[in-house]
Protein backbone atom coordinates (compact mmCIF):
# COMPACT_ATOMS: atom_id res chain seq x y z
CA UNK A 1 0.00 0.00 0.00
CA UNK A 2 1.12 3.52 -0.68
CA UNK A 3 2.46 5.64 2.14
CA UNK A 4 -0.18 8.18 3.17
CA UNK A 5 0.37 11.09 5.50
CA UNK A 6 -1.68 14.16 6.20
CA UNK A 7 0.01 15.83 3.26
CA UNK A 8 1.13 13.60 0.39
CA UNK A 9 3.74 16.15 -0.71
CA UNK A 10 5.41 15.74 2.70
CA UNK A 11 7.31 12.71 1.33
CA UNK A 12 10.72 13.71 0.05
CA UNK A 13 13.36 11.62 -1.70
CA UNK A 14 17.01 12.50 -1.24
CA UNK A 15 20.58 11.20 -1.66
CA UNK A 16 21.81 8.71 0.92
CA UNK A 17 24.33 11.18 2.38
CA UNK A 18 21.64 13.83 2.87
CA UNK A 19 19.46 11.26 4.65
CA UNK A 20 22.33 10.33 6.96
CA UNK A 21 23.02 13.98 7.77
CA UNK A 22 19.36 14.60 8.67
CA UNK A 23 19.41 11.58 10.99
CA UNK A 24 22.60 12.87 12.66
CA UNK A 25 21.02 16.26 13.37
CA UNK A 26 17.91 14.67 14.87
CA UNK A 27 19.96 12.28 17.01
CA UNK A 28 22.06 15.12 18.37
CA UNK A 29 18.88 16.92 19.46
CA UNK A 30 17.43 13.94 21.37
CA UNK A 31 16.88 14.69 25.08
CA UNK A 32 17.65 11.06 26.01
CA UNK A 33 21.44 10.86 26.22
CA UNK A 34 21.53 7.04 26.35
CA UNK A 35 19.39 6.74 23.22
CA UNK A 36 21.38 9.40 21.39
CA UNK A 37 24.64 7.65 22.27
CA UNK A 38 23.37 4.28 21.04
CA UNK A 39 22.03 5.68 17.76
CA UNK A 40 25.30 7.48 17.10
CA UNK A 41 27.04 4.09 17.24
CA UNK A 42 24.62 2.06 15.11
CA UNK A 43 25.33 1.76 11.39
CA UNK A 44 21.93 2.59 9.95
CA UNK A 45 23.32 2.29 6.43
CA UNK A 46 25.02 -0.99 5.60
CA UNK A 47 28.61 -0.56 4.34
CA UNK A 48 27.87 -2.95 1.46
CA UNK A 49 25.43 -0.47 -0.09
CA UNK A 50 26.53 1.77 -2.96
CA UNK A 51 25.25 5.36 -2.52
CA UNK A 52 24.10 5.68 -6.12
CA UNK A 53 21.97 2.53 -5.81
CA UNK A 54 20.23 3.41 -2.53
CA UNK A 55 16.80 5.01 -2.33
CA UNK A 56 16.28 7.28 0.67
CA UNK A 57 13.16 9.11 1.78
CA UNK A 58 11.85 11.35 4.53
CA UNK A 59 8.41 12.33 5.81
CA UNK A 60 7.72 15.24 8.16
CA UNK A 61 4.56 14.68 10.19
CA UNK A 62 2.45 11.71 11.21
CA UNK A 63 1.76 8.84 8.80
CA UNK A 64 -1.36 6.66 8.91
CA UNK A 65 -1.63 3.45 6.85
CA UNK A 66 -4.96 1.62 6.58
CA UNK A 67 -3.40 -1.74 5.59
CA UNK A 68 0.13 -3.20 5.54
CA UNK A 69 3.23 -1.07 5.14
CA UNK A 70 6.53 -1.76 3.39
CA UNK A 71 8.53 1.45 2.87
CA UNK A 72 9.01 2.61 -0.71
CA UNK A 73 12.64 3.58 -0.04
CA UNK A 74 15.42 1.41 1.39
CA UNK A 75 16.25 4.14 3.90
CA UNK A 76 13.14 5.74 5.41
CA UNK A 77 12.92 8.51 7.98
CA UNK A 78 9.61 9.56 9.52
CA UNK A 79 9.61 12.66 11.71
CA UNK A 80 6.33 11.94 13.47
CA UNK A 81 4.20 8.99 14.56
CA UNK A 82 3.60 6.00 12.30
CA UNK A 83 0.30 4.15 12.67
CA UNK A 84 -0.29 1.01 10.59
CA UNK A 85 -3.40 -1.14 10.85
CA UNK A 86 -1.64 -4.22 9.49
CA UNK A 87 1.95 -5.39 9.20
CA UNK A 88 5.07 -3.23 9.03
CA UNK A 89 7.79 -5.04 7.07
CA UNK A 90 11.38 -4.25 6.08
CA UNK A 91 11.46 -7.28 3.80
CA UNK A 92 12.21 -6.76 0.09
CA UNK A 93 12.12 -2.98 0.36
CA UNK A 94 12.44 -1.32 -3.06
CA UNK A 95 13.55 -4.65 -4.57
CA UNK A 96 16.42 -5.16 -2.12
CA UNK A 97 17.35 -8.24 -0.13
CA UNK A 98 17.77 -6.97 3.44
CA UNK A 99 19.73 -3.89 4.61
CA UNK A 100 16.69 -1.63 5.00
CA UNK A 101 16.37 1.08 7.66
CA UNK A 102 13.11 2.43 9.03
CA UNK A 103 13.70 5.26 11.51
CA UNK A 104 10.71 6.79 13.28
CA UNK A 105 11.30 9.91 15.38
CA UNK A 106 8.02 9.36 17.16
CA UNK A 107 5.93 6.33 18.13
CA UNK A 108 4.98 3.30 16.04
CA UNK A 109 1.72 1.39 16.36
CA UNK A 110 1.01 -1.59 14.13
CA UNK A 111 -0.58 -5.01 13.95
CA UNK A 112 2.71 -6.87 13.49
CA UNK A 113 6.36 -6.07 12.77
CA UNK A 114 8.64 -8.12 10.52
CA UNK A 115 12.27 -6.99 10.42
CA UNK A 116 14.41 -8.50 7.65
CA UNK A 117 18.05 -9.56 7.85
CA UNK A 118 20.62 -6.79 8.14
CA UNK A 119 17.80 -4.27 8.60
CA UNK A 120 17.27 -1.64 11.29
CA UNK A 121 14.05 -0.47 12.88
CA UNK A 122 14.49 2.50 15.23
CA UNK A 123 11.60 4.05 17.12
CA UNK A 124 12.48 6.94 19.43
CA UNK A 125 9.04 6.86 21.10
CA UNK A 126 6.83 3.90 22.01
CA UNK A 127 6.42 0.70 20.00
CA UNK A 128 2.93 -0.76 20.43
CA UNK A 129 2.25 -3.96 18.48
CA UNK A 130 -1.06 -5.81 18.47
CA UNK A 131 0.04 -9.34 17.52
CA UNK A 132 3.77 -10.05 17.16
CA UNK A 133 7.29 -8.77 16.49
CA UNK A 134 9.80 -10.85 14.53
CA UNK A 135 13.39 -9.56 14.38
CA UNK A 136 15.35 -12.82 14.52
CA UNK A 137 17.16 -12.68 11.21
CA UNK A 138 20.92 -12.22 10.95
CA UNK A 139 22.20 -8.74 11.91
CA UNK A 140 18.70 -7.29 12.30
CA UNK A 141 18.42 -4.46 14.84
CA UNK A 142 15.46 -3.14 16.82
CA UNK A 143 15.77 -0.06 19.07
CA UNK A 144 12.89 1.47 21.03
CA UNK A 145 13.48 4.69 22.93
CA UNK A 146 10.15 4.55 24.81
CA UNK A 147 7.91 1.70 25.96
CA UNK A 148 7.61 -1.66 24.22
CA UNK A 149 4.29 -3.50 24.26
CA UNK A 150 3.58 -6.68 22.33
CA UNK A 151 2.06 -10.09 23.06
CA UNK A 152 4.94 -11.91 21.31
CA UNK A 153 8.50 -10.97 20.39
CA UNK A 154 11.01 -13.22 18.63
CA UNK A 155 14.53 -11.81 18.29
CA UNK A 156 17.91 -13.24 17.35
CA UNK A 157 21.50 -12.80 18.46
CA UNK A 158 21.26 -9.01 18.74
CA UNK A 159 19.50 -7.72 21.85
CA UNK A 160 16.43 -5.55 21.43
CA UNK A 161 17.26 -2.20 23.06
CA UNK A 162 14.43 -0.54 25.01
CA UNK A 163 14.50 2.73 26.91
CA UNK A 164 11.12 2.55 28.66
CA UNK A 165 8.92 -0.12 30.19
CA UNK A 166 8.41 -3.55 28.66
CA UNK A 167 5.05 -5.32 28.52
CA UNK A 168 5.66 -8.64 26.81
CA UNK A 169 3.78 -11.88 27.36
CA UNK A 170 5.93 -14.38 25.47
CA UNK A 171 9.16 -14.15 23.55
CA UNK A 172 12.51 -15.45 22.49
CA UNK A 173 15.78 -13.52 22.70
CA UNK A 174 17.22 -10.77 24.87
CA UNK A 175 15.76 -7.35 25.68
CA UNK A 176 18.27 -4.89 27.10
CA UNK A 177 17.46 -1.67 28.92
CA UNK A 178 19.06 1.43 27.46
CA UNK A 179 21.57 3.00 29.79
CA UNK A 180 21.03 0.42 32.55
CA UNK A 181 24.13 -0.45 34.63
CA UNK A 182 25.72 -3.65 33.42
CA UNK A 183 23.33 -3.91 30.49
CA UNK A 184 20.38 -5.12 32.57
CA UNK A 185 17.98 -7.34 30.63
CA UNK A 186 14.26 -8.01 30.67
CA UNK A 187 12.71 -11.44 30.12
CA UNK A 188 9.21 -12.36 28.91
CA UNK A 189 6.68 -13.66 31.44
CA UNK A 190 6.84 -17.14 29.91
CA UNK A 191 9.62 -19.23 28.34
CA UNK A 192 10.14 -20.76 24.93
CA UNK A 193 8.04 -23.85 25.70
CA UNK A 194 4.99 -21.65 26.21
CA UNK A 195 5.83 -19.72 23.05
CA UNK A 196 6.05 -22.92 21.01
CA UNK A 197 2.68 -24.03 22.37
CA UNK A 198 1.07 -20.63 21.71
CA UNK A 199 2.27 -20.65 18.11
CA UNK A 200 1.17 -24.29 17.68
CA UNK A 201 4.60 -25.48 16.55
CA UNK A 202 4.99 -29.22 16.01
CA UNK A 203 6.14 -30.57 19.41
CA UNK A 204 8.05 -33.33 17.65
CA UNK A 205 10.18 -30.68 15.91
CA UNK A 206 10.23 -27.89 18.50
CA UNK A 207 12.16 -29.85 21.12
CA UNK A 208 14.83 -27.19 21.77
CA UNK A 209 14.89 -23.39 21.88
CA UNK A 210 17.22 -23.24 18.85
CA UNK A 211 14.59 -24.93 16.68
CA UNK A 212 11.96 -22.22 17.16
CA UNK A 213 13.33 -19.70 14.65
CA UNK A 214 13.81 -22.16 11.73
CA UNK A 215 10.24 -23.38 12.21
CA UNK A 216 8.92 -19.82 12.26
CA UNK A 217 10.96 -18.92 9.16
CA UNK A 218 9.27 -21.77 7.32
CA UNK A 219 5.86 -20.53 8.43
CA UNK A 220 6.67 -16.94 7.44
CA UNK A 221 7.71 -18.12 4.00
CA UNK A 222 4.45 -20.02 3.57
CA UNK A 223 1.95 -17.68 5.22
CA UNK A 224 3.58 -14.28 5.91
CA UNK A 225 2.84 -14.62 9.64
CA UNK A 226 4.32 -16.41 12.64
CA UNK A 227 0.80 -17.14 13.95
CA UNK A 228 -0.82 -20.52 13.23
Amino acid sequence: MDERGDVRMAWQRMPMETWQNKIAVLVEALPDAALADLLSQIELVSPVLEPDDVSAGRHRGDVVIAGDYTPLTLLTLIEGDLSVAGQVSTQEVDGNDGHAALVVFGSLRCGSLLNDWGSRVVVTGDLIVGDWIYTAREESVLVVGGDLRAPVLVSGESAVEVGGSVDLEQGLGVIRRLGAPGGATVTPRYGWHALAALLALDPARATEEEEIVPLLEDRLYRTGSILP
